[in-house]
């Protein structure tokens, strides 16, 4: 087996695979990201985004009409009692097509500003796992929408279906639903929904001055997508969560099926996506990545992309910025890293301007 192993590591598209030079891989290196960004002006950005919700939902539009499906109002939910400045806790409930099920928790602060911060968590954990994040954003008076995505956490369902076409399918984690995305219907719409949907139960009864939305891991990917097409998030913090394809090629380990659809990618491209994200109105995405991150999206590779977007987004009206700390071998949502999201959200950082020297 060892032998075995030794010949294929040793075969030409292995051993002569690519490696990362200075953190940013050869082909992301020599990509022209300038060029390959064909945004236009404000009707190419509109009919771009129009675009990408037809894939997603099908010809059926973004679900800003939705509300979720049950609100229970000032639940007790002990994994979040003990929050300094938290008023109650909202529980709602999105129901979805193949009986998935999203809930999502809503934390009101007692001594509240107009301020909203949406927290998307990753594939392998709930969102209760960034109960501190949490905690520092109810603490500054914003409220927060917490949600974990569908199929995890300990909370969402994990139906069992009769598919008309595969049969009985056991949907146990996200991976899972890459089988139900058809040529008739898009499971990336499992992912977006209850952003949204969560996000017009609030609107609809409280004003907020700035809406935020931050994401780790495939969360972060999440938020790129919502920022994207719902303009109503006017800031937006995707963490280790996002790349370039060229990346992808590189590092065929990284990501999920979500992350790696052709068929999206060819209507627009991630540094597309990036910048819809920052305008119509004007808005502002800040990435952040760790430079020895354990798991995935480790390196500098941003750097190669970063100036792209950035003068595309500012053309548009928008702001872009990228920052790799060095948090070491960890693939986690860091303190540090919290810290400088929140100093961006809550004003301490000026929109268009690089943040503030202690987040670097």
């Amino acid at each position: 087996m060892a032998l075995y192993a030794k010949y294929i590591e040793g075969q030409p598209n292995l051993a002569k695979r690519p490696k990362s030079l200075d953190g940013i891989h050869p082909g992301v290196k020599v990509t022209d990201f300038h060029h390959l960004n064909t945004l236009g002006g404000p009707e190419d950005v509109a009919r771009r985004r129009q675009m990408v919700t037809d894939y997603v939902w099908r010809g059926f539009g973004l679900p800003f009409g939705v509300r979720p499906d049950k609100v229970e109002h000032a639940v007790a939910f002990p994994p979040l009692m003990g929050i300094s400045n938290l008023a109650s806790v909202d529980r709602l409930t999105i129901e979805m097509p193949y009986g998935i099920k999203s809930v999502a928790f809503v934390l009101h602060p007692d001594k509240a500003r107009s301020c909203l911060m949406i927290y998307q968590e990753g594939h392998l954990h709930s969102f209760l796992e960034r109960r501190g994040y949490l905690e520092k954003v109810v603490a500054g008076g914003c409220t927060a929408l917490a949600l974990s995505l569908p199929l995890t956490g300990g909370i969402n369902n994990q139906p069992t279906i009769d598919h008309p076409r595969f049969g009985v399918l056991n949907l146990l984690n996200v991976d899972a639903l890459e089988l139900l995305h058809t040529r008739t219907f898009s499971a990336m719409g499992f992912y977006l929904t209850p952003v949204i949907v969560g996000l017009n139960h609030l609107l609809a009864e409280h004003s907020f001055d700035r809406v935020g939305m931050t994401g780790f891991s495939g969360g972060g990917w999440v938020t790129v997508m919502a920022a994207a097409l719902d303009q109503r998030i006017q800031r937006s913090y995707p963490v280790a969560g996002t790349a370039t394809i060229p990346v992808f090629a590189a590092e065929p380990g990284w990501g999920d099926w979500v992350q790696r659809d052709g068929r999206l990618y060819d209507i627009v491209t991630y540094t597309e996506l990036y910048v819809l994200g920052t305008v119509q109105p004007a808005r502002r995405q800040l990435q952040v990545f760790n430079l020895r991150d354990e798991c995935c999206f480790r390196g500098r590779n941003a750097e190669a992309y970063a100036p792209a977007v950035a003068d595309k987004a500012q053309a548009l009206g928008g702001s872009f910025a990228a920052i790799i700390r060095d948090d070491g071998e960890v693939h986690d949502f860091t303190e540090g890293a919290q810290a400088g999201v929140l100093a961006d959200f809550f004003g301490s950082a000026v929109a268009g301007t690089n943040p503030s020297p202690d987040y670097r």
